[in-house]
């Protein structure tokens, strides 16, 4: 393995009941089971000075872009873990980033801090030149009027699979959608209660689905901008939210109040819960699908990445972060994972293999 320095589960369903039940079976007596996989680390990227909040990957699986607490994103190489571009505001703490489909733009969401612990009532999406790390265009984002009228802030961030427009869940509750052409604000959606943690679009780009600290999850229908399903969880909070490659599940990470963490399906046309998977006593912060929708991988708050595979129930546990993993994701090319943590490193997993990929 190498080191750079600079300066659970979620899935296609399968198609009878049977598995189902077999498969939830399984998920639950693997989490006593796992493996521990070392081997696999393949880089760690420490260039960070803070907690890494979200890192995500090009659409060619050539790139990396991640953000941390203290105001630093940073592009890397995949391939080698080198770093090729570091941009540092110490005001801004970020919270969330994504690729836009083309693989042109970087975008993020951010707080802006004005003392140690006071923030500003205006947070900031930004657009990123991908190659050269300059900045394309900046955002404002306030609080609504009568909701947290003091809060601003961004803590999501997502593109459409068409490029055409994009979206932030912010802490004033709400989410707003602009033109990425025009950089015009679409509309402004008011349909949850508290700060929206997590936002994500379908792969068909039909419904945009939401979840909140309220403990409600909604599924938008993105021609009408009308909520097609509002799921509320009590003495819950919804933290991530992902698609399967199809479409048809969506997932969520979800934190009750009494503590632990569990990752739940629905399907989509319905709305209905499918499946409670990957009860833990430890937080589920992230949850991420592989490109094949067979695997999963749950960020965990006891410091590991835990990748379930769905044919077998296999769990597979990465260990080397030192604090708590906060985010995950998988390449394009369901390759490779990237974790980010609270001790201040992102690193890069080998799941190429077929356990975890097929």
């Amino acid at each position: 393995m190498k080191s750079h320095k600079v300066k659970g589960s979620i899935r296609y369903l399968p198609e009878s009941l049977s598995v189902l039940i077999v498969f939830a079976v399984l998920t639950t007596a693997a989490y006593a089971q796992t493996a521990t996989q070392p081997e696999r680390l393949k880089h760690t990227l420490a260039g960070h000075s803070g907690p890494v909040r979200a890192v995500a990957f090009s659409p060619d699986s050539q790139t990396i872009v991640s953000v941390d607490w203290d105001g630093t994103l940073i592009l890397w190489n995949a391939l080698t873990g080198e770093v090729k571009r570091s941009i540092k505001n110490d005001r801004e703490r970020f919270r969330d980033v994504a690729f836009s489909p083309d693989g042109q733009t970087v975008i993020s969401g951010s707080l802006i801090r004005e003392g140690p612990d006071r923030f500003s009532k205006v947070g900031l999406v930004t657009l990123w030149d991908a190659q050269t790390g300059e900045i394309r265009r900046k955002f404002n984002v306030g609080p609504s009027p009568g909701i947290f009228p003091r809060s601003g802030g961004v803590f999501s961030v997502a593109y459409s699979p068409d490029g055409k427009i994009f979206a932030a869940g912010t802490l004033s509750a709400t989410i707003k959608i602009w033109d990425a052409q025009t950089g015009k604000e679409l509309r402004v959606l008011g349909g949850q209660d508290e700060p929206v943690e997590s936002i994500a679009f379908s792969t068909d780009g039909l419904t945009l689905a939401s979840g909140s600290n309220d403990g409600a999850l909604i599924l938008w229908d993105t021609k009408s901008w009308k909520a097609k399903h509002k799921i509320k969880l009590n003495g819950a909070r919804v933290r991530s939210v992902a698609f399967s490659p199809n479409g048809k599940t969506l997932a969520g990470s979800i934190i009750p109040l009494s503590g632990g963490g569990a990752v739940k399906l629905w399907d989509v046309e319905t709305g209905k819960e499918s499946l409670q998977l990957a009860d833990s006593e430890k937080q589920i912060a992230i949850v991420a699908f592989s490109p094949d929708g067979r695997t999963v991988a749950n960020a965990v708050a006891d410091n590991t990445v835990r990748l379930i595979t769905v044919k077998n129930g296999e769990i597979l546990t990465l260990r080397g972060h030192t604090r708590r993993v906060i985010a995950v994701a998988f390449s394009p090319d369901g390759r490779t994972v990237a974790s980010a943590s609270e001790d201040n490193t992102v690193k890069l997993w080998d799941v190429s293999d077929s356990r975890t990929t097929r």
